[in-house]
């Protein structure tokens, strides 16, 4: 019963392995990438929210080709007790249809209109 229980435990990490996918960064914005339905698109963006800047996505991928799945942020390793650190902010999209979406990704504080740096990436969905 134990092995059974381990083996459906670990079923969703073995099928989540099994899935191809994409890793985008700040440098690639412009881009165009081509996915197949159910792959995943990881974008990974220098962060620091402790300054009131934040990644925000432009619009809302409800609809379409590609889903927001998570978006969270990781601190970089600093000393402790220390305050205003930056890190990365990881955002997971998946291809869940065929066509064509745009990823726009704003930086920015949630009280100005003005973005300080934006990343757009197309994603084909095959």
């Amino acid at each position: 019963m134990k092995k059974l229980s381990l083996f459906l435990l670990m079923l969703p990490f073995l099928f989540s392995a099994c899935s191809s996918g994409l890793k985008l960064a700040a440098n690639q914005t412009g881009s165009t990438h081509e996915v197949s339905v159910g792959d995943f698109i990881d974008i990974e963006l220098s962060s620091n929210p402790s300054t009131g800047y934040q990644w925000k996505l432009d619009g809302t991928l409800t609809t379409g080709p590609v889903r927001l799945i998570s978006n969270n942020f990781k601190a970089s390793p600093s000393s402790e007790g220390m305050v205003g650190v930056g890190g990365t902010e990881y955002w997971r999209f998946q291809a869940v249809e065929s066509g064509t979406a745009d990823v726009k990704l704003l930086y920015k504080r949630e009280f100005e209109q003005e973005a300080v740096n934006t990343v757009t990436y197309k994603i084909n969905v095959k």
